[in-house]
């Protein structure tokens, strides 16, 4: 009995991780075709400046991103 439930719990995991998956192309599609001219890099580091500005005013909902978001910025410069 007990294996049983971890199979079908299996089961429905996997299921589930491969709609995710598939929600998940289709939204990233769905963008690319939403999108009307791609950015440019000035305006990419505006929106990572943004990001990172609004990561560093909210640590109780971003509490790890904005070291990493830091790093990569750097990085990139």
């Amino acid at each position: 009995m007990i294996i049983k439930s971890l199979s079908d719990t299996d089961k429905d995991a996997r299921v589930y991780l491969q709609e995710s998956k598939d929600f998940g192309k289709w939204a990233a599609e769905d963008r690319q075709k939403r999108l009307k001219h791609k950015l440019t890099p000035e305006q990419k580091a505006q929106v990572q400046q943004y990001l990172l500005m609004m990561a560093e005013s909210d640590k109780d909902v971003y509490p790890h991103e904005t070291k990493g978001m830091k790093e990569r910025m750097q990085q990139r410069s």
